[in-house]
């Protein structure tokens, strides 16, 4: 049974990655909203007989992240497993070159990674692993996306190329990155997307992904389920987008 706590799994993929988890693993959930976290424990304990605790705290706030690290020091608690996923790629483009807006955006799609993994390696056991969930947007630049958070994700993807050697050297923790694509899943940028303009978005898809389809929430657990059974593989950034990035 594997420790395993995950940054923004009320909803979303972090939600979803919480299902995949759920057996014979114990899980520690955590969002802003100790309302929704307290619905989805409820939930995993009911579809999946889980283990679940959750910790409510915002890791875009350094003082919150080291109140949930105090939660696991309480409790004796080694993690064996971090999956650092929060992040939102909405931003406001008359606001492109407004300083506020970069904090906002870089505090959401990269300090929040940042800080997790910094305060939670002095409880996470060796030869654990951490995971970013990061984007194909910190790749290259596409259409639609924010500036800001194409290089916030940029960030995040070089974080984990430079600091790899130095987490294995510190206790052979392993750490990776998913830059994801298109991914369509109930309440996806995606799935909002299509109900609002079908016809353009599927063109979209068409003209940028080699694949010319969607990837879904199962193939972001394979990938997930790679990277923690993969212990050959650290400082990599592996792509889940269709052939978009090729393109």
């Amino acid at each position: 049974m594997k420790n395993i706590f995950i940054t923004g799994s009320s909803k979303g993929i972090g939600r979803g990655l919480a299902g995949y988890l759920a057996s014979n693993n114990k899980l520690f959930l955590n969002s802003r909203s100790e309302n929704d976290l307290r619905i989805e424990k409820e939930k995993l304990i009911n579809d999946y007989h889980a283990e679940v605790e959750y910790i409510s705290g915002d890791v875009t706030c350094i003082n919150d992240c080291k109140k949930i690290l105090n939660y696991f020091l309480d409790r004796q608690v080694k993690l064996d497993l971090v999956i650092a996923n929060v992040g939102n790629g909405s931003s406001d483009e008359a606001k492109m070159f407004d300083h506020e807006e970069w904090l906002k955006v870089f505090n959401l799609n990269f300090f929040s990674t940042l800080n997790i993994i910094l305060t939670l390696l002095p409880i996470m056991n060796p030869t654990s692993s951490i995971i970013c969930i990061s984007s194909i947007c910190g790749l290259k630049k596409v259409t639609g996306a924010p500036i800001s958070y194409s290089v916030a994700k940029s960030s995040i993807n070089k974080l984990v190329e430079l600091i790899a050697d130095d987490l294995y050297k510190f206790n052979k923790i392993r750490i990776n990155a998913l830059a994801l694509g298109n991914i369509l899943f109930e309440g996806s940028v995606w799935n909002k997307k299509l109900k609002n303009n079908n016809n353009n978005t599927l063109e979209y898809i068409k003209h940028n992904v080699i694949m010319n389809k969607f990837g879904s929430i199962d193939d972001v657990f394979n990938a997930v389920d790679y990277l923690i059974n993969s212990k050959f593989i650290t400082g990599s950034v592996h792509v889940l987008d269709g052939g978009q990035v090729v393109k």
